[in-house]
């Protein structure tokens, strides 16, 4: 199965698709090349005009193997979101970062997302926060905490 810069890429992809129509809210279709989608820490938004999301800490928990001379692979991709709102005020901050964290519960394991991200893992959860982003500093935003767990055997 996948290594973990494929692994990455898949959930990149997987990200992009979050575009607004059908069933997300939200649209970060503009990907890595719009600074929608971002690698590295940041406690503020790449974009202040356009809803974005960071992929900042990788972290693979040691697991014992599933079998002689395999291993069970465990990947924990922690994301922060940054969502406009329509209003400066707690409940449109706090309804704007329900909808991003209701998008990527969609986009990676909702009924209709293929939760094996192409074929390169076992399965992928996902858990998520959904927060006033004033508790960050950011006035008009909402934000979002979520930890992506991909597993695979390797």
């Amino acid at each position: 199965m996948g290594a973990s810069t494929d692994i990455l890429d898949a959930v990149v992809a997987r990200l992009a698709t979050i575009n607004g129509a059908g069933s997300f809210t939200k649209d970060l279709s503009g990907g890595e090349v719009a600074d929608q989608i971002w690698f590295g820490m940041t406690l503020q938004p790449p974009r202040y005009d356009a809803d974005s999301i960071c992929i900042y800490d990788l972290q693979e928990p040691a697991d014992d193997g599933v079998a002689l001379g395999r291993r069970e692979r465990r990947l924990l991709v922690e994301l922060r979101g940054f969502v406009r709102s329509a209003a400066d005020t707690p409940k449109s901050r706090i309804y704007a970062s329900c909808d991003l964290k209701d998008d990527l519960i969609t986009a990676f394991t909702g009924s209709a997302a293929d939760r094996t991200l192409g074929g390169l893992v076992r399965d992928t959860t996902l858990e998520a926060t959904a927060f006033d982003g004033l508790e960050w500093g950011l006035d008009g935003f909402g934000a979002v905490h979520a930890i992506l767990t991909i597993r695979w055997v390797s």
